[in-house]
């Protein structure tokens, strides 16, 4: 619901956990949002659940009546929704949604992790913790004793669609930059552009600011390290590859203070981080190493697999 859809497959899913399959023994699961009878019909936030089976009747046998159809029905109401903005969408890797050395992870709205692996779609580590509006996994956890994880996340839940795939990716023509572009000393300027080498922010005081526009890594991919810092206003990062390079994906470590800022109109508003949605395989996109990271409004979009490691993230 908090995602605009009807709900249906969902309540389905979760009836055929308590044993009442829709389409199986002549058995139906219908939801009604708002319910369409009762105490609750019409009103907003409710739903109800109509679970409808025939069932043998025994005692009745003498009236020749054998069977008689019957009817369960229960109410529920949303007091919270918030709809999604952390979407791991990897069907079936293991460490899907990974948080490790005591990360932290605060968001207002909701996390969905499309892996049906069965014990580790999503993983929190030792001391770490999450705070979101909701936590929604499609196989299993693995949550260490001392995590910690409000609100407790929800598994067996129906995979989510891609919920950008409206959003076009960026054109790629020939490279711009061909030669790693390191950074290792004072302050320094990117451009945009397609940069088939490294982009890297090398070394502790290091200050790499990034010019408004469209930047796609390909190869080495986006590298901040190292007690470096990053700065850029109205960017966004496409990581990708071709035939000639390979795909990295982006990678803030080392203690960095990044601050990313989307742009606020054009094809990709909203949007600072994407990744190919040809990507996938084991490479994980990573935010780490006692970084602070902020961004405007958001929208991270990695399309395989997101690693969150050791202090605060805040999105």
């Amino acid at each position: 619901m908090a995602n605009s859809e009807s709900g249906q497959p969902s309540g389905r899913v979760d009836a055929a956990k308590n044993g009442f399959t829709h389409g199986q023994d002549d058995t139906t699961v219908d939801l009604n949002s708002p319910p369409s009878m009762g105490a609750f019909a019409s009103k907003a936030g409710y739903v109800d659940v109509i679970v409808t089976q025939p069932r043998p009747t025994f005692f009745m046998d003498a009236l020749n009546i054998n069977y008689a159809t019957i009817s369960a029905r229960a109410v529920a109401y949303v007091q919270q929704s918030g709809s999604g903005c952390i979407y791991v969408l990897s069907p079936d890797a293991k460490l899907a949604f990974t948080m490790t050395g005591g990360s932290t992870l605060n968001v207002g709205c909701g996390i969905y992790v499309n892996s049906n692996h069965p014990n580790d779609a999503m993983n929190v580590g030792s001391a770490s913790t999450i705070n979101a509006a909701s936590i929604n996994v499609v196989g299993g956890t693995d949550i260490h004793p001392s995590a910690t994880v409000n609100p407790t996340p929800v598994t067996g839940v129906v995979p989510q669609a891609d919920p950008l795939s409206h959003i076009l990716e960026p054109e790629m023509g020939p490279c711009d930059y061909t030669d790693p572009q390191i950074r290792a000393s004072g302050t320094c300027t990117f451009n945009p552009g397609v940069y088939c080498g490294e982009i890297k922010v090398a070394s502790r005081g290091t200050l790499g600011i990034f010019n408004p526009g469209e930047y796609i890594p390909m190869s080495k991919g986006l590298l901040v390290k190292g007690g470096a810092n990053a700065y850029a206003d109205s960017v966004t990062f496409f990581a990708t590859y071709n035939d000639n390079y390979s795909f990295l994906g982006y990678n803030i470590t080392g203690g960095s203070t990044t601050v990313f800022k989307d742009p606020p109109t054009g094809p990709r508003a909203g949007l600072f981080f994407m990744t190919d949605r040809r990507v996938y395989n084991t490479k994980q996109n990573h935010i780490g190493g006692h970084s602070i990271h902020d961004h405007r409004r958001n929208h991270l979009y990695a399309g395989n697999a997101a690693r969150l490691q050791r202090r605060h993230v805040y999105a």
